[in-house]
C-alpha cells in the first residue's frame, strides 16, 4: 500500500492591541489573514477534477486528472 504525503502549511499571521481611551473605555482590535496554499503530495498519489479538460465520455467539461509525471497524468503535484 503506497503512503499518502500530502503537504499543507496555512499561515494565519496576526496583530492584536488593546487602547484605553477612556477610563471607561477600552478598544480591542486586531487583524488576521489568513493564507491557504493548495495542498500538493510528495508520491504524486491524487487525483482531481479539472475543469478545463473536457471529459472524453461525455464531451462535456470536468475530467478527472493524476498526479505526476509520464503518460496520463498532468505533469504537477497540485491542483493547478
Amino acid at each position: 500500500m503506497q503512503e499518502y504525503g500530502s503537504r499543507f502549511r496555512a499561515i494565519s499571521p496576526y496583530v492584536q492591541d488593546n487602547w484605553k481611551v477612556t477610563s471607561k473605555l477600552t478598544l480591542d482590535l486586531g487583524l488576521r489573514y489568513d493564507f491557504f496554499p493548495t495542498l500538493r503530495e510528495v508520491h504524486d498519489n491524487m487525483s482531481f477534477i479539472n475543469l478545463n479538460l473536457t471529459n472524453p465520455v461525455t464531451g462535456t467539461p470536468g475530467a478527472l486528472q493524476f498526479a505526476g509525471t509520464g503518460p496520463n497524468t498532468c505533469n504537477c503535484r497540485t491542483p493547478s
